[in-house]
């Protein structure tokens, strides 16, 4: 429930400012405890038109709307029976109903699987089955370390070579990696910009937790031809190959989302889920993204004695934003180059790749946002391969308008930090986002409050799986509606949830926050 008033930032928009400031609000909260139910995927509407389709077809479609995988015994149904059908907004039971043609046939959901079967059954023989007949995943667990200096590496790409499957390293360097037993004589691929890539066949680190070393690789590059290269102009260059380094045909990515919200050390709120998302083409800026939730937990400790809490709202949305291709920050904007200064700062590799290091800071002279950074750009195509970037620490409280703040009128909201970074994987000789990580920190208190409480808030993205074909947009009713405050739209949290999925380890803190929350502790 929020706080009688609330008052919205009514400070005009600057030109240009970065797509997303008007996408990351925070809420204040008075806390009351909230539970809200989940219809049955029964009664879930869908349209359906089908022409002289067999029945087992019919039920091939169906699962792919609704996300569910039928389970049956092949003497139940008619499965070759022809049939034609024309449904709009009907109940999946009513259809499955009429489609099966049998009124003796009960169903039953396990996981993500419906099962079909008939009064008198062995339901529990029946689930063992499915289970039974599950595919078995292999796990690759590792930690990524430097060489040098023995400090872990964080969100390092991890990826099955030659494949769009992967995942990142988290803060601690780990990774669990699943994959299928077809892949096993396939070679994993770890790549961090400025180190060696490390290539490894899956099969020799299977035996259980490994230690993988990337090793730093320089490039021997006199400073003086580094300062004559024009960063400008390697930018505006960068820009007019979008169209040639990106995707120009849609695509669908697989991906592992988390919020997570500290009170200083405390974790209050962990949020979690697997997300398609449908990309429009690069070339296609009139046509939005979309984005469509498969799974979702939460763990959080709100307490009616917290006197308040702080919820992200529109997380969903920002990961749409900051893919900085679509949506350009302004020291990615050829007419906002001015307002910004840029220096060659290192030749580096990525991935067996040479790519040059840009650092760019705000001028200091304008009300454009004090955001500074590193762009990091393929040597050869150009292709913009990563950015990391942060607001200024000493104009920060300054620029807290590029945040709009809704909250009670008797609290204070100061920006303390926001830190970004966004990357992008090349695939089949295209780039697509690949990471991307968006951490602030906020002070709220009473005005009459001398001291208040900090907020930490991290919202990760690692899309896991790429799809190029036959990719299609999304139906109405099935895309997120990424505006709103995720936390309260999904369910509570499950250990099992991800066993099927990729996703990104918790660090050791963050894994013993969801332990705690989750088991009430």
């Amino acid at each position: 429930m929020v706080a009688d008033h609330i008052v919205p930032d009514t400070k005009p928009n600057i030109k240009n400012i970065f797509a997303f400031r008007v996408k990351i609000l925070i809420w204040v909260f008075f806390v009351i405890n909230h539970a809200a139910g989940q219809d049955s995927i029964f009664n879930y509407n869908i349209s359906l038109t089908l022409r002289n389709y067999s029945v087992y077809d019919a039920l091939k479609v169906i699962e792919k709307d609704i996300n569910y995988n039928f389970s049956y015994n092949s003497s139940l149904i008619d499965a070759d029976r022809i049939i034609s059908v024309n449904y709009i907004n009907t109940s999946l039971k009513e259809i499955l109903d009429t489609i099966l043609c049998d009124e003796n046939l009960r169903y039953r959901t396990i996981d993500k699987n419906i099962v079909i079967y008939k009064p008198g059954s062995n339901i529990n023989k029946i689930i063992a089955e499915i289970l039974s007949d599950s595919v078995p995943l292999l796990k690759i667990r590792g930690k990524i370390i430097d060489d040098n200096s023995r400090e872990p590496v964080e969100y390092a790409n991890i990826s099955i070579v030659g494949k769009s499957i992967g995942t990142v390293s988290n803060s601690d360097g780990e990774f669990i990696l699943k994959i299928t037993p077809a892949f096993i004589y396939d070679t994993l691929g770890i790549s961090y910009i400025g180190y060696k890539i490390y290539k490894q066949p899956l099969a020799n680190l299977l035996a259980g937790n490994n230690i993988i070393y990337l090793v730093p690789d320089y490039i021997p590059i006199q400073e003086v031809i580094i300062r004559k290269i024009d960063p400008v102009l390697l930018l505006r260059n960068a820009i007019e190959k979008i169209p040639v380094n990106y995707s120009r045909q849609p695509s669908m990515l697989t991906s592992f989302y988390r919020e997570s919200v500290r009170e200083s050390r405390r974790y209050v709120i962990v949020t979690e889920a697997v997300l398609q998302t449908y990309k429009s083409p690069y070339s296609r800026l009139y046509e939005n993204d979309q984005i469509k939730i498969i799974k979702a937990r939460k763990s959080q400790d709100v307490t009616s004695a917290d006197s308040v809490i702080l919820k992200l709202k529109a997380g969903l949305s920002t990961t749409l934003l900051l893919d900085i291709i679509k949506h350009p920050a302004n020291f990615l904007i050829n007419d906002d180059f001015e307002y910004y200064s840029y220096k060659m700062a290192d030749v580096m590799i990525d991935n067996e790749k040479e790519a040059y290091v840009i650092r760019f800071d705000h001028r200091g002279n304008n009300d454009y946002p004090p955001f500074t950074g590193r762009i990091y750009l393929d040597l050869n195509s150009l292709a913009i391969k990563a950015v990391d970037f942060s607001l200024k620490e000493n104009k920060i409280e300054k620029a807290s308008h590029i945040f709009v703040i809704k909250k009670p009128r008797n609290f204070k909201v100061k920006p303390l930090k926001a830190e970004y970074m966004v990357k992008f994987i090349e695939f089949s000789g295209k780039y697509y986002l690949n990471f991307i990580r968006c951490e602030t920190e906020f002070k709220i208190r009473k005005k009459k409050q001398f001291f208040g409480k900090v907020f930490n808030s991290v919202i990760e993205m690692a899309v896991t799986d790429i799809d190029t074909t036959n990719v299609k947009r999304f139906k109405a009713r099935e895309v997120a509606k990424t505006m709103n405050i995720f936390t309260d739209q999904v369910s509570d949290y499950n250990e099992l949830y991800w066993e099927e999925y990729n996703t990104i380890k918790p660090d050791e803190p963050l894994e013993e926050a969801i332990r705690r929350l989750s088991s009430g502790e």
